[in-house]
């Protein structure tokens, strides 16, 4: 449907509490002084050049496929229930409190510089890609099975419990166990290591569980 320029000069001259009877097409002509009061229930038919005029109170109310269209500077307003729609290339607008309302699929989507915002909770869901980007005190948060992914720099931060286990990094990114245990691998083995030295393998290997025994002729490793 048209709207004349006289149309959109009335609706500029609304009073708030008439502003809920404005039919969807009309919401869009409303200026930006305006739009803060709608009711939650038009929110839904801004468009998206109208969505940067949205007070905080009212983003909470924006549906889904709106939530793309949020400024950087009003990301920071999502609820925690809102966060995990932003799109990827929105992620990074995230400010350090809200990282941690990300689930799981999405901690794969933050840059580096805000990796280290993660809450321990969340540093698990790393890909090993991220992986070096924790700083030092985070490292300590790894499972066993991402220490693997460390880069040689970051070894030397393993706490005492993280290293009791019988691992051992070279400089090439090899897994050897200590002469305790007497076996060498690589990392292409896809080895997980649990506090009692057993080692799970994963899918891929064909083999669920394997217990470390001792080798003697290995022990010089």
């Amino acid at each position: 449907m048209f709207t004349s320029s006289a149309d959109i000069y009335h609706i500029s001259c609304l009073p708030p509490q008439q502003m809920s009877c404005l039919p969807p097409h009309q919401i869009s002509c409303l200026p930006p002084q305006q739009v803060s009061c709608l009711p939650p229930q038009q929110v839904s038919c801004l468009s998206p050049h109208q969505i940067s005029c949205l007070p905080p109170h009212q983003i909470s109310c924006l549906p889904p496929h709106q939530i793309s269209c949020l400024p950087p500077q009003q990301i920071s307003c999502l609820p925690p229930q809102q966060v995990s729609r932003l799109p990827p290339q929105q992620i990074s607008c995230l400010p350090p409190q809200q990282i941690s309302c990300l689930p799981p699929q999405q901690v794969s989507c933050l840059p580096p510089q805000q990796v280290s915002c993660l809450p321990p909770q969340q540093i698990s869901c790393l890909p090993p890609q991220q992986i070096s980007c924790l700083p030092p005190h985070q490292i300590s948060c790894l499972p066993p099975q991402q220490i693997s992914c460390l880069p040689p720099q970051q070894i030397s931060c393993l706490p005492p419990q993280q290293i009791s286990s019988g691992i051992m990094f070279t400089s090439s990114a090899d897994i050897m166990f200590t002469p305790s245990a007497g076996i060498m691998f690589t990392s292409s083995a896809c080895i997980m290591f649990t506090s009692s030295a057993d080692i799970m393998f994963t899918s891929s290997a064909g083999i669920s569980r394997y217990h470390v025994y001792l080798l003697s002729r290995y022990q010089q490793v």
